[in-house]
């Protein structure tokens, strides 16, 4: 949503049109991201829109949101096997940040670019 804010800003729900759509869809695509990450902010506006016309009744009609094109690859899980036999062969250094990965299901670069920021309590 803030990625989103940066292109939306100062825009209303109505001065949302396939235009708009397509230049966001190339700005995110510029950006390196896989067809599935610019899916994912593609899905949010899609969402948005269709409630704002469905549940809220505050648009006549809605832009086509067009999805990109995504592998169709299976998704598999380690069994308990391949978790130990991974531990074992990594090194020691990076034992903590696998367990966190696996724990988590947070993809490689979520994970290492984690930062650590320390709040106002």
């Amino acid at each position: 949503m803030r990625w989103l804010n940066g292109h939306l800003n100062g825009k209303h729900l109505d001065e949302i049109n396939k235009t708009v759509i397509d230049g966001i869809k190339r700005a995110k695509q510029q950006t390196g991201v896989t067809n599935a990450t610019v899916n994912r902010v593609l899905a949010v506006m899609r969402s948005i829109l269709n409630r704002a016309k469905n549940d809220w009744e505050w648009l006549d009609s809605t832009p086509s949101v067009r999805l990109l094109p995504e592998p169709k690859r299976r998704l598999r899980w380690l069994t308990q096997d391949e978790v130990a036999r991974l531990f074992r062969e990594l090194p020691q250094h990076l034992e903590a940040m696998a367990r966190f990965a696996l724990a988590t299901g947070l993809r490689e670069s979520n994970v290492t670019h984690l930062q650590w920021s320390q709040l106002d309590m």
